[in-house]
């Protein structure tokens, strides 16, 4: 992605602030997943539209549980907070 198309993403995507994730869990949108780090507070540069958001808990031998997630549409410039939606165990 070059410097310009993300500054637009930036300044126009939608944001989804994840408080108090915890470290090691699967999460994604789409089809893109990545394990949480300790720093992990969310996702950025969201295009606006209908996007599914996943997660599920990884065990001590890095596999993982069933995943659970839900569909939102999120609109331009938006910042969600869906952690309500989302109980890890």
């Amino acid at each position: 992605m070059d410097q310009n198309t993300a500054r637009q993403m930036f300044e126009n995507g939608a944001f989804l602030v994840v408080l108090d994730a915890p470290c090691g869990i699967e999460f994604g949108i789409d089809l893109d997943t990545w394990e949480t780090g300790p720093l992990f507070k969310g996702l950025k540069m969201i295009p606006p539209g209908i996007h599914y958001i996943h997660y599920s808990a990884v065990n001590n031998d890095k596999q993982t549980g069933i995943q659970s997630g839900f569909l939102h549409k999120f609109a331009l410039k938006e910042v969600g907070d869906d952690m309500h939606r989302i109980h890890i165990e």
